[in-house]
């Protein structure tokens, strides 16, 4: 059976978060969520459960379009990590604490009924973003998610930086402040503790407020700041700080031409940006400080769905590539040249 080409523009993406996982259906021609869904996750959530209604949401999306899961040019995961996008397995996640050593490509592959490819999720949201949204085009994008947790991504040259373990960019879990609060990770000061929506929620506490921890809750601080609660107001520069910290740092290192912020807590731009610009005043390098855009992600809760739609698919068309180029080597003849999804 042939595969309409028409179709061979769509892939799913699947985003999840520590408090949501969200499932869409994306054009990878212009970056358009055709169709969406999205469920509750959460620190008790167990995997297996989770990535299974993932599978049925995503089935569902293409039966309602008359699609069936091989008319998709790919399919992929974002979650938080570590992990490994050459195993598709999740080693552990601070905020989804019984995720440790998941097969999640695997999971969601069965329940899909197709495959799928793993990657972080911050990284799903920097290639979003970098095709799509913001940062179109940076030679060099590092991208920051504010939400329950902090994450990162970096691109360079129109490529993920991964690393040799697949661990590169978790910006979250810098040290911003060696002796600072505990992180669920396990370590102390890291960017997460005091920017993601716990640290937000603690440093309000701490001058008398009282809130949630999760990025719902953090809207509600931050709308107390736009009404002139100082507390709250306190509590989100203070996070805007410890960006500031954090973006300086990565200016100096990567000399980048934009960095996006993304996520719930982002909206609170009007109290981060003027500390994370102050920073990058005082503690970057003239040059790079200089060059470097600071960006509010355009792509919204749709970043990191469209990021891992386009990072399935490009995936799937590489291991095709390998795999004829195998089969061509075997056989003593020159491989056919193979699609691929680009990330330009």
């Amino acid at each position: 059976m042939t595969r309409d080409p028409r179709r061979a523009t769509l892939s799913l993406g699947v985003d999840l978060g520590g408090s949501r996982a969200r499932v869409g259906l994306v054009d990878l021609g212009t970056g358009s969520v055709l169709a969406r869904a999205e469920f509750p996750t959460g620190r008790d959530c167990e995997p297996d459960p989770t990535l299974a209604r993932a599978g049925a949401e995503g089935r569902r999306l293409l039966e309602a379009r008359g699609l069936a899961p091989g008319d998709l040019a790919g399919a992929g995961l974002g979650a938080p990590g570590p992990l490994s996008s050459r195993t598709g397995v999740i080693a552990h996640t601070p905020n989804l604490p019984r995720w440790r050593e998941v097969p999640a490509a695997e999971l969601l592959s069965e329940a899909l009924g197709r495959p799928a490819r793993l990657q972080n999720d911050a990284n799903c949201a920097a290639l979003g973003e970098w095709r799509f949204g913001a940062g179109r085009g940076a030679e060099i994008l590092v991208l920051l998610t504010l939400g329950t947790g902090v994450g990162g991504g970096i691109v360079i040259g129109g490529s993920l930086l991964e690393g040799p373990d697949g661990t590169a960019g978790h910006v979250g879990h810098m040290a911003v402040s060696p002796d600072g609060p505990p992180c669920p990770c396990g370590s102390r000061g890291c960017l997460e503790a005091t920017a993601g929506a716990a640290g937000i929620a603690a440093l309000y506490a701490s001058a008398g407020g009282a809130a949630g921890t999760s990025p719902a809750e953090i809207a509600v601080i931050h709308g107390r700041a736009r009404a002139g609660d100082s507390a709250a107001a306190g509590a989100l520069r203070s996070a805007g700080r410890a960006l500031g910290v954090a973006v300086a740092s990565l200016a100096n290192l990567l000399n980048p031409d934009a960095v996006v912020l993304t996520g719930g807590i982002s909206d609170a731009e009007s109290f981060l940006f003027p500390e994370i610009r102050e920073a990058l005043r005082t503690r970057a390098f003239p040059a790079p400080a200089a060059r470097v855009r600071l960006l509010r992600g355009t792509l919204g809760e749709d970043s990191g769905r469209v990021g891992a739609a386009v990072w399935g698919a490009e995936a799937e068309g590489r291991d095709t590539a390998t795999r004829r180029r195998g089969d061509a080597a075997r056989v003593g003849r020159p491989a056919r040249a193979v699609r691929r999804v680009p990330l330009r």
